[in-house]
């Protein structure tokens, strides 16, 4: 006989006038199904016949949840935590249809997503990052213009790819290591995606020591568990669930032991091919002037110019011009880069660029000409 507490249970997990909620499902299953892609090491991956990754942890943290949330006094609910894997494409469609009771797997938030499920508190930001292959193909950010990018297909960064870098060709993969393999062959320019997941890839799939992970992100992603549209009941014990390990900061803990050393490793494969090709060059900077020109050069003595990476604003001066005959001379170290070559107090401001081809040594030579135009050099 039902007793006025299971009733009320029972009740709750129907919902309010609508069709039985997930936790009617999974009582009566003894197991929640998880939908989900299982290509997304180090976050959510298989090792063995586990599933391991902060992913997973918070997937157990869940069910763990809902059982406590189906259980009565006396009667402990068993219930099985099952994953159950589909493609990017078809893990909604499993969602709608009853296969999965929710979807967890860095599983991105989006506007034609929200549409057909309900999105918990997201609890986690995925960094997008850009991997290349420099020997073929040295981009940046900046450069993504008419080239062939890898995503994993059906995903919100294919949908932030396709908006942020409109005259790109995507090209789709179901995983991460596959994009790692075709950016490897030369098939793709580069390869959009999480940067713990890159990196994990760029260290594990073999021949791939040689590709890099750009500094800097290209957008992000925020990520949360789905469950059916409308399910309320569901969606309350997940966001519970979430809110207690974002307290106790515990995702992050999770991530850094899965990730280790391995996302700095590979990051530091582009600064040192950037030492190596772009180390330091002396520069010589030298003023003189036209025997004629009523100017006294000798004002500029002891000044310093003062040399503006365009790309990153740091600003660095040269040493103090000291003047041998009637020729002024200073000098500096800086590495290759666009710069503004400035010296304020005359109102002189000269673009410069330092290229990986240029030599050790480079000298930019300013000429004051009768009638104050200015010839300016690099040798």
């Amino acid at each position: 006989m039902m007793t006025a507490g299971s009733m009320a249970l029972l009740v709750w997990l129907g919902g309010c006038g609508g069709a039985p909620g997930a936790l009617l499902s999974i009582k009566s299953d003894k197991a929640a199904y998880i939908g989900t892609v299982p290509f997304e090491a180090p976050l959510f991956y298989q090792k063995g016949t586990e599933m391991v990754g902060p992913d997973a942890e918070l997937a157990a943290r869940i069910v763990a949840s809902i059982k406590s949330a189906l259980s009565e006094p006396g009667n402990d609910r068993d219930v099985t935590l099952r994953f159950i894997t589909r493609s990017y494409a078809t893990l909604i469609p499993a969602l709608e249809n009853g296969e999965a009771h929710f979807v967890l797997g860095v599983f991105g938030i989006s506007e034609s997503r929200k549409e057909r499920v309900s999105f918990s508190t997201p609890y986690y930001t995925s960094q997008l990052g850009l991997a290349i292959n420099p020997v073929l193909n040295d981009l940046r950010p900046e450069l993504l213009k008419n080239v062939t990018i890898g995503v994993r297909e059906a995903t919100v960064v294919e949908e932030i790819v396709k908006q942020k870098f409109p005259s790109v060709k995507t090209a789709p993969f179901k995983a991460v290591d596959d994009g790692v393999l075709a950016l490897r062959r030369g098939e793709i320019d580069a390869l959009i995606d999480d940067r713990y997941m890159l990196a994990y890839s760029l260290d594990t799939v073999p021949g791939s020591k040689g590709l890099e992970l750009v500094p800097g992100d290209v957008g992000q992603v925020e990520c949360a568990v789905a469950v059916r549209k409308g399910d309320a009941e569901l969606l309350k014990i997940v966001n519970d669930s979430i809110a207690k390990v974002q307290s106790e900061d515990l995702y992050a803990k999770w991530t850094a032991e899965h990730v280790g050393e391995c996302l700095a490793q590979v990051e530091e494969r582009h600064t040192v091919r950037m030492k190596q090709e772009l180390g330091p060059r002396n520069i010589e900077i030298r003023v003189s002037k036209d025997a004629n020109y009523n100017f006294d050069i000798y004002k500029m003595a002891n000044l310093s110019f003062q040399l503006t990476n365009s790309k990153t604003g740091e600003k660095s001066r040269s040493s103090r011009i000291r003047f041998r005959r009637k020729v002024g001379s200073s000098s500096t170290t800086i590495i290759p880069g666009n710069y503004t070559l400035s010296l304020p107090k005359f109102g002189f401001n000269q673009k410069i660029d330092i290229t990986k081809d240029d030599p050790d040594k480079v000298t930019f030579s300013i000429r004051l000409k009768t009638g104050g135009q200015i010839i300016f050099q690099k040798s």
